[in-house]
């Protein structure tokens, strides 16, 4: 992330979060604690035969409320009933 000060501004107006300017530096540094610690996550490099996690989505249930939907690597789907 280039520049995390203007990412903290943007961020806090789109969710509407008042933040106060004596506030500021501290979010902004704990950003760029964050930022560095998700580039060595994402710079990992992992072997190819580790499988990756399956993907999950979200899908509605006609009016008894939401399920979800678990893919697997070759395809294979499991459903996630998340409202009775």
């Amino acid at each position: 992330m280039k520049n995390i000060e203007k990412y903290v501004e943007l961020t806090a107006e789109l969710i509407n979060l008042p933040l106060q300017s004596e506030h500021f530096p501290g979010v902004v540094a704990n950003m760029e604690r964050i930022a560095a610690i998700a580039q060595l996550v994402t710079d990992f490099p992992l072997p190819p035969e580790i499988e990756p996690a399956p993907k999950f989505e979200l899908e509605k249930w006609g009016d008894k409320g939401e399920r979800g939907r678990s893919v697997g690597r070759e395809g294979s789907v499991g459903s996630v009933r998340t409202h009775p």
